[in-house]
């Protein structure tokens, strides 16, 4: 990963893919692997505080929240399902 400016990164990429090597620093995330231990009880400084519910929706008989997290963009909301959100109660 090579810094171009300070808003982009040029990442190395597959040969052959038709993926855009540059992408600018918001959409660039922790790397967290599959087989670790995602344990969000733990003093973990990954845990990550809700700043406030956007949406919601129903697909597949799945409820999903539209999330706003304390200290990120509205381009970092994510979608999570209820077991992910049970430290906030009062925020749903």
């Amino acid at each position: 990963m090579e810094a171009i400016g300070s808003h982009a990164y040029r990442l190395e990429v597959p040969e052959g893919t038709r993926w855009h090597n540059v992408v600018h620093t918001t959409l660039l995330k922790p790397f967290h692997r599959r087989d670790e231990d995602q344990d969000m009880d733990k003093d973990d400084p990954d845990v990550y505080e809700v700043e406030s519910i956007i949406n919601s929706r129903k697909i597949r008989g799945v409820v999903k929240y539209q999330v706003h997290w304390v200290g990120y963009t509205e381009f970092e909301d994510t979608w999570e399902t209820w077991d992910k959100l049970d430290n906030c109660p009062e925020k749903l």
